[in-house]
């Protein structure tokens, strides 16, 4: 997977990775409210609003519309969920040191490897 220019980014509602260089990288898709607001929600917002198809993010704790110099500037697709673990697998318990050759690593021997970054 490569950076891609945001021009080139699919506009279905899709969700991507998007990239700007002063937050880093955001989950985003281009949609409008209607697709994720409930009924209640809407309400105070007018027609135009609510349809209008524009870039959205998504955190933790809320989403909103990312508009102008908000909207990244580079996109790459998400990466393929993990392959199921075998069968005979058991899960990792907390606390679990085996290796990752044995199964499943204690997070103190993982590492979070960062996206790189857009030229």
């Amino acid at each position: 997977m490569t950076w891609q220019d945001i021009s080139t980014a699919p506009k279905d509602g899709t969700e991507i990775l998007g990239y700007r260089s002063d937050c880093d990288v955001i989950l985003i898709r281009y949609t409008s409210m209607d697709a994720f607001l409930t009924e209640s929600e809407m309400d105070g917002y007018d027609e135009e609003t609510i349809f209008k198809e524009d870039w959205f993010f998504a955190d933790f704790v809320k989403g909103g519309r990312l508009q102008d110099d908000e909207v990244p500037t580079h996109w790459m697709p998400l990466p393929s969920p993990p392959q199921s673990r075998r069968q005979d697998e058991e899960p990792a318990l907390a606390g679990d040191e085996r290796s990752p050759r044995e199964g499943n690593a204690s997070l103190t021997h993982n590492t979070v490897t960062p996206l790189p970054t857009p030229i």
